[in-house]
């Protein structure tokens, strides 16, 4: 008896592959900002600290994925559209929370509160980032047969994410004046 091929639970049209392609721009440009504000901003060791925490962030949603993957599916187009909403509210706004924590570097190894802070400051860049991991791992997971083309559209959001921002650190000044 042969088998009726199942409908993918995502369609794979124009809109999905751009919004991969943006939100790909999206994470690595964040990233690449972030490292560069965080270098001048605080420490110049925390651009180490956004690559591991971006690292982090998309093998954590990877794992988030093997659980939840078969619950998400059954109402797929509702599930990316929330993780959109909140990965789109989430760059700027955990950015925001975590310059303003009062983190000062120099006494986290003196100072339990110190290293709450710090730990704080690595939650709220994680958050972003591990939002735009479960949103790609999604459509990745979700794009039966068609995963080298979502893939394609991710890497070259990537690539693309990388030159947009170098090309806003050369139009907007890093200094406060």
């Amino acid at each position: 008896m042969r088998e009726i091929p199942q409908k993918p639970p995502i369609p794979l049209n124009f809109f999905t592959l751009f919004s991969v392609f943006f939100v790909s721009i999206a994470i690595i440009a964040y990233q690449i900002v972030l490292m560069r504000s965080l270098s001048i901003t605080r420490y110049s060791h925390f651009s180490y600290l956004v690559i591991s925490t971006a690292l982090l962030g998309f093998g954590t949603s990877g794992t988030f994925l093997t659980f939840f993957l078969e619950r998400i599916k059954e109402h797929a187009f509702l599930y990316i559209s929330i993780f959109f909403v909140f990965f789109t509210i989430s760059m700027p706004l955990c950015y925001f929370v975590a310059q303003k924590l009062p983190l000062d570097i120099q006494y986290v190894l003196l100072s339990g509160r110190q290293l709450l802070f710090l730990l704080l400051y690595n939650l709220f860049i994680f958050i972003p980032f591990f939002l735009g991991g479960v949103l790609l791992g999604t459509v990745i997971s979700l794009s039966k047969g068609k995963t080298t083309v979502v893939y394609g559209f991710n890497m070259l959001g990537s690539g693309a994410g990388g030159v947009i921002a170098l090309l806003l650190m050369f139009l907007f000044s890093s200094s406060p004046n």
